[in-house]
């Protein structure tokens, strides 16, 4: 009985330690909102080809020490094919205006069932929002 205890408690000491290391150990240095896949609905699929192929399955905002913000998405092939595709972010001000703050279309390949990460930063310290754009490679 003593040792089934033990063990019992050795077992649960294990988990413990295991949960505090893979934890968070701090706040983040950066200011990082992340959404929900609800929330994704900042990413637009914009033709048959990657609305039938392409998942957002992930996306994170955060703010630079300087007020620029950056978006990092996460695009998951869904098919078992290679899709390339071009993504692209526009940057908008607080009250949604468009600040000509666009960058240039990105080639990402996405292998068959592999997840990419796009990061994207904004020039104008005014950005407040942002809309992603994924299209089939042109």
């Amino acid at each position: 009985m003593k040792i089934r205890m033990l063990l019992v408690l050795g077992g649960a000491w294990v988990m413990l330690l295991a949960g505090c290391r893979m934890g968070p150990c701090g706040p983040s240095p950066v200011m990082t909102t992340r959404y929900s896949l609800a929330d994704t609905a900042k990413v637009m699929l914009l033709d048959k080809t990657v609305q039938e192929s392409v998942e957002c399955t992930g996306l994170q905002v955060s703010h630079h020490k300087d007020g620029r913000l950056e978006v990092i998405v996460s695009l998951k092939n869904l098919s078992h094919r290679t899709v390339p595709v071009q993504v692209d972010a526009m940057f908008k001000g607080p009250a949604g205006e468009a600040l000509g703050d666009e960058t240039p279309w990105h080639w990402l390949t996405l292998e068959g069932n592999n997840t990419v990460v796009a990061r994207f930063v904004s020039k104008d310290d005014r950005a407040a929002d942002f809309a992603v754009q994924v299209r089939a490679a042109k």
